[in-house]
């Protein structure tokens, strides 16, 4: 649940991704301090095509000046080799099993997709 309230599907992108960003570099940090290599840039999956554009290549955009720092954030990610936004259809994205309604066939793949269910 995102803790501020945003007024489109992409600045909820975007918070919900910076949010992300900070947990992938602490969960590799954590595994390198264990002992578990940790190559190439986690992989963070996005499917609002605006949000990856405003992140990847900048620009100036009125309704997102709030979310500078965020977006500054996770370009500093990508830039630095710690994480890359790839563009997975919202059909694939699992996570959305948890975060909106949908069919019981959908909810049935995904859980097969993380490992629960028959």
């Amino acid at each position: 649940k995102q803790k501020i309230q945003s007024r489109s599907s992409t600045e909820a992108e975007i918070i919900a991704a910076e949010e992300c960003a900070t947990y992938i570099v602490f969960m590799r940090y954590l595994c390198g301090e264990i002992g578990i290599p940790v190559s190439g840039p986690t992989h963070l999956g996005q499917d609002n095509k605006s949000a990856m554009i405003i992140v990847e290549e900048g620009g100036t955009f009125k309704r997102t000046k709030h979310l500078i720092g965020r977006i500054g954030y996770l370009r500093d990610c990508v830039n630095q080799g710690v994480l890359t936004l790839r563009f997975t259809p919202t059909r694939l994205m699992i996570a959305d099993m948890l975060t909106k309604p949908v069919p019981r066939a959908v909810i049935l793949r995904h859980a097969a997709a993380v490992g629960i269910g028959e």
